[in-house]
């Protein structure tokens, strides 16, 4: 999970903590991480996510331009 806001951080990490291994958070701004490098081998992903909306269209554009097809990931959610 790529998390912007580090007030949310905590948070997260509380939940992540409940689920090992399942859940990893990543500080960032998701327009900046490069998700097929933190999937790595761990591929096909899974994207589900709650996009904000001034930056829904670029991220999907970005996931959706991805080369080489097919993706890294085989689903968005």
């Amino acid at each position: 999970m790529v998390e912007r806001d580090a007030r949310c951080l905590a948070a997260l990490a509380e939940i992540a903590n409940h689920y090992p291994g399942r859940l990893e958070i990543v500080e960032g701004d998701a327009l900046e991480v490069d998700l097929a490098k933190l999937v790595g081998e761990a591929r096909p992903a899974r994207v589900c996510a709650n996009l904000p909306y001034h930056i829904a269209t670029a991220l999907l554009v970005r996931w959706l331009e991805t080369e080489p097809w097919p993706p890294w990931f085989d689903r968005l959610t």
